[in-house]
């Protein structure tokens, strides 16, 4: 029997951590619905500096996080709904579900061979998967009246000379589901796929349902996780090359001046600007 769950938080790691609680540390088959103040979720092999344009992230007091399954590169704010099916049937099954809860608003979608389902207007949602134990995370997003224009401000478009192994995402015209169907919204939406699996309760929940989900929290909101998970780079700046590993400078050549950096959080203004700022700056 599947339980249904709505996030009542709004905070993208408190929302990372719950789906992890719910994933890792409960049995059962279950499916979270979850929406998030403005941010961008990279996938867990995936590098920050790649992906967002982070100054112009923080400055408008938006978050970055990684989450721990791959993929590329996502943005979420209210407009975005997000749906997390844990140990439920196949992944086709749940495309299935997304299609023809959608073919009910006169939206007609496609998924392509990446899992991300599009109308010919543009692709509006994308989705990653994550194994544990002998368990499937298959989380996805839904654009349904997202601010499309901070989606393109904190998102990277990059042509950097970057060596890694790291997954990059692929950029591709986006469209929201309001705009193919004006009378949707994330409600109704949610109440569509309910009504498919012909779900009678939808229980809320927070981060004070129990307090093994506060160390998904603290994770998820550190440094070592959102930048020292990073996979290791070679970045080539002005006159010399760095090597990161654990999201940390290992190794500059071509400018001995710079060796005192060495151990540092990477920062790529540490070889563009002359003034530094603090450590905690990761521009």
């Amino acid at each position: 029997m599947i339980q249904f769950w709505i996030s009542k938080e709004r905070d993208v790691f408190h929302n990372l951590a719950i789906e992890s609680w719910l994933f890792k540390e409960n049995d059962g088959s279950h499916i979270l619905f979850w929406v998030n103040e403005p941010s961008v979720v990279i996938g867990r092999n995936q590098i920050p500096w790649k992906e967002a344009h982070l100054k112009e992230l923080y400055s408008m007091d938006a978050s970055l996080a990684r989450r721990i399954s791959g993929g590329g590169a996502v943005y979420h704010d209210g407009g975005n709904l997000n749906i997390s099916f844990i140990n439920v049937s196949t992944k086709d099954d749940h495309y299935r579900l997304i299609k023809e809860t959608l073919d009910g608003f006169g939206i007609e979608a496609k998924i392509d061979a990446r899992g991300g389902i599009s109308a010919s207007q543009g692709k509006f949602s994308g989705s990653a998967y994550y194994l544990y134990q002998g368990k499937l995370l298959h989380h996805l997003t839904l654009l349904v009246d997202s601010d499309l224009d901070k989606l393109w401000t904190f998102l990277k478009i990059s042509n950097e000379a970057t060596t890694s192994k790291a997954v990059e995402s692929v950029r591709e015209k986006v469209v929201n589901l309001s705009d193919l169907s004006p009378e949707l919204t994330t409600g109704k939406l949610i109440d569509s796929i309910l009504a498919q699996y012909q779900a009678c309760s939808l229980r809320e929940i927070t981060v004070a349902e129990n307090n093994e989900i506060d160390k998904y929290v603290q994770e998820f909101r550190s440094w070592e996780w959102i930048f020292g998970k990073t996979p290791e780079f070679l970045k080539k700046h002005q006159g010399c090359e760095v090597k990161v590993i654990k999201g940390r400078i290992a190794e500059i050549t071509g400018d001995d001046r710079l060796k005192n950096r060495i151990g540092a959080p990477y920062r790529p203004d540490y070889f563009e600007y002359d003034n530094l700022k603090e450590e905690q700056n990761v521009f």
